[in-house]
C-alpha cells in the first residue's frame, strides 16, 4: 500500500513494512538503539512483533564481541549524529551464566549475592566475558595450595551473572568458543548454562537463506 501499511493484520495490530520503518526513523533523525523482533511467513514476508528501544541482554553483550575500538566513543559520537562504529563481520555467539533461583529469585527472595567467581580475570572481562550482575567483593580463594580468606575478587550481585562470547567464521565454531570460556569459570553455586546455543540454526539457517536472509552466515 502507498501509505506503507500491510493489508494483513497480525494479532490485531497493523504492521508497517520494514523499509518504510527505516525511512521513518531517518526522517525523525533517530539516533538511538532499536531492535525489531520478527517472524517470517511461509512466503518469506517478515512480520515485526515487538520493538525494543534499548540494548537488551544478552543481545548487546554478544554484539560487543564484534565491536571494534572504544565503545564509549562511538556511543558518544552517535549522540551527535555521527556513525563511527566499526565492527567485525565474524559470527558471535553468547552463553548466559546464571545461578539459582534464576529467573525466579525476585519472587523466592533467594540470596544471590556474594558468590565468588573463580577463574575470572580482568583481562577476560574486557575480551570475551561480559559482566551483568557482578560486583567487587571478598571471598575465599585457593592460593599456592592453601585456602585464603577475604581475597579481593569478583563476586555475584544477582542471579543473572554474566555472558560469555565466542567469535569465529561459523556459527558452530563461535558457539564452541563461547562454551570454552564457560569452562574456565567456577561459582560455588549450581551454575545454570544452556549447552545447545546455536544448534537450532543447523536446520533453520538453510530455510532462512532460501528466503534470502542471513546469506553470509555459515553453520559449520
Amino acid at each position: 500500500a502507498e501509505d506503507g501499511i500491510r493489508d494483513r493484520d497480525v494479532t490485531g495490530v497493523q504492521t508497517c513494512a520494514l523499509p518504510i520503518l527505516e525511512d521513518y526513523l531517518h526522517g525523525l533523525a533517530y539516533t538511538g538503539y532499536i531492535d525489531v523482533n520478527c517472524i517470517i511467513g511461509k512466503d518469506g514476508t517478515p512480520w515485526p512483533l515487538e520493538f525494543t528501544m534499548r540494548p537488551g541482554w544478552p543481545l548487546f553483550q554478544i554484539q560487543q564481541a564484534v565491536h571494534l575500538g572504544d565503545p564509549a566513543q562511538w556511543m558518544l559520537d552517535l549522540l551527535d549524529g555521527k556513525d563511527t562504529q566499526k565492527v567485525s563481520h565474524s559470527v558471535a555467539c553468547g552463553v548466559v551464566i546464571s545461578i539459582p533461583d534464576y529467573p525466579y529469585s525476585r519472587l523466592t527472595k533467594k540470596e544471590c549475592s556474594g558468590y565468588p567467581l573463580w577463574g575470572l580475570t580482568e583481562e577476560d572481562v574486557v575480551k570475551n566475558i561480559h559482566l551483568s550482575e557482578v560486583q567487587c567483593g571478598k571471598a575465599p580463594m585457593m592460593v599456592d595450595g592453601e585456602v585464603k580468606l577475604n581475597q579481593d575478587m569478583y563476586v555475584t550481585a544477582g542471579d543473572y551473572v554474566l555472558v560469555t562470547s565466542g567469535v569465529a567464521d561459523t556459527i558452530s565454531e563461535a558457539a564452541c568458543k563461547s562454551m570454552e570460556v564457560v569452562k574456565q569459570i567456577e561459582i560455588p553455586s549450581a551454575m545454570i548454562v544452556r549447552d545447545d546455543v546455536g544448534e537450532r540454526l543447523k536446520d533453520e539457517l538453510p530455510k532462512l537463506q532460501k528466503l534470502g536472509y542471513c546469506t553470509d552466515f555459515k553453520y559449520e
